[in-house]
């Protein structure tokens, strides 16, 4: 992973399921996941601390899942290698 992040888009409709789960082996990768046009994120990897997020969807539009690097891991210029799998359903 480069030491910047990243944002998936995924898009998806009110009401469905998304899961999104990260397989890493850094304790510095981290991702959230943004609603449509929102900053504010409905999942914060490094404040839950789990690689594994689900959730119903509560509005249509284009998803983000943003891959980050802890500020201090970024600011000392590591990377970390990760998996991401992204999941909706009805």
């Amino acid at each position: 992973m480069h030491t910047g992040d990243f944002s998936n888009i995924v898009r998806a409709g009110a009401d469905q399921k998304m899961t999104v789960e990260m397989q890493k082996k850094s304790t510095s990768a981290y991702f959230n996941g943004l609603a449509p046009g929102s900053e504010e994120a409905l999942y914060r990897g490094e404040v839950a601390g789990e690689p594994r997020w689900s959730g119903v969807l509560p509005s249509s539009g284009d998803y983000r899942v943003r891959v980050f690097l802890s500020r201090a891991a970024a600011r000392q210029g590591k990377s970390a290698a990760y998996t991401l799998k992204i999941s909706v359903v009805t």
